[in-house]
């Protein structure tokens, strides 16, 4: 169930992008066929529309179908569907993020950045205790530059067994020991501010975030995945711990 923050996010983005009307017809190569496309995009009202037809949009959205002014159209229910689907083609925050770049979404009226931040930050926060364990929504923040502090100041204040597989997730799986210390690397983190970077490392290994997770590990069933995926991560904290 939405919290009243998210709800406030989203009925923003509806209403400062409500501007932004479908296209009588969409620009885009044969191969796409935009006559079908636009046939599924106005099957239902904007916001019934699904993650199977939306995702498929979302992906072509500017490099192959349209331009900036109806991807902003359908963006509001873009990124309300990402919250339930972060897994869908289309729908994967850090390719929305990165598509808002495409779209060189800093150019646009600050109202619209402003609405995309508050859902952002909302977003994240509303997520971390859900039981998708990739922590897609953080990646998502330092692709589009925003304050990483902000975020892990928010992370800080959920420390639930979900909360806390996010965390296990990262240092099992994103967590290096380079050259220059410890770093995440891999899927888009390679290409973010180093910066942002090792704020979001000291956090995680900082001792509040393990108690969180040895709080966490209490909490679920022995054997269960979730009890060896946040087992796994306090592993990659010691083994990380003696490289430092």
């Amino acid at each position: 169930m939405q919290n009243d923050k998210l709800t406030r996010a989203i009925e923003t983005l509806y209403r400062v992008f409500a501007r932004y009307e479908m296209p009588n017809e969409l620009q885009a190569p044969e191969y796409r066929d935009p006559e079908k496309l636009r046939k599924e995009l106005t099957s239902r009202p904007l916001r019934e529309l699904g993650a199977d037809t939306l995702g498929v949009y979302a992906s072509w959205a500017m490099t192959t179908v349209d331009g900036s002014e109806t991807f902003r159209h359908f963006l509001p229910r873009i990124l309300e569907l990402a919250l339930d689907h972060p897994a869908y083609m289309g729908l994967e925050p850090w390719q929305i993020v990165s598509k808002l770049d495409y779209g060189k979404w800093r150019t646009w009226p600050r109202k619209e950045q402003e609405a995309i931040e508050a859902f952002l930050y909302a977003g994240w926060e509303f997520t971390l205790d859900d039981d998708f364990n990739s922590p897609d929504w953080l990646e998502s923040f330092v692709v589009a530059g925003l304050d990483t502090k902000q975020a892990l100041a928010i992370w800080s204040n959920h420390s639930s067994p979900n909360a806390m597989l996010k965390a296990a997730w990262l240092l099992s799986r994103a967590m290096v020991h380079g050259e220059n210390g410890h770093t995440l690397q891999g899927a888009y983190w390679d290409e973010t501010s180093l910066e942002a970077r090792r704020h979001i490392v000291n956090w995680l290994l900082c001792p509040a975030t393990r108690e969180h997770l040895e709080s966490a590990l209490e909490k679920v069933a022995a054997g269960s995945h979730e009890h060896g995926e946040l087992a796994s991560g306090i592993k990659s904290l010691d083994r990380l711990a003696t490289l430092t």
